[in-house]
């Protein structure tokens, strides 16, 4: 019989985040008042994923999953409390990178026997 372990974030891990319009014109506005001083590439469009590294986890899991969005350059985004979209389509969410997800169910399942 296997079972079937829902992987778990973890501080220090890093998710995919779903960029949305609002952090694109965050985004914007924060690098027209810094220009000089932060880099980051125009490119990044909401629907965007982009590298979470967590630093906070709710062990109760009623306030997400937080931290820190790094954006192609020299900023960051503190995004708390995300809820997990495991679709990868909702902005504002996180979700294990493509392909990471089903092989961590793989191995905390065998782990698990």
């Amino acid at each position: 019989m296997s079972v079937i372990v829902k992987p778990v974030p973890t501080i220090g891990r890093i998710v995919h985040y779903v960029l949305s319009e609002a952090d694109i014109h965050e985004i914007r506005a924060t690098w027209e008042a810094n220009k000089g001083k932060l880099a980051f590439r125009s490119w990044m469009k909401a629907g965007d994923h982009m590298p979470l590294v967590v630093t906070e986890v709710d062990p109760n899991d009623t306030h997400g999953t937080g931290g820190q969005v790094l954006i192609s350059g020299n900023f960051t985004l503190w995004r708390p409390s995300l809820a997990e979209d495991p679709t990868g389509e909702k902005p504002l969410s996180w979700h294990w990178p493509e392909g990471t997800r089903e092989a961590a169910m793989s191995l905390e399942a065998l782990q698990a026997t």
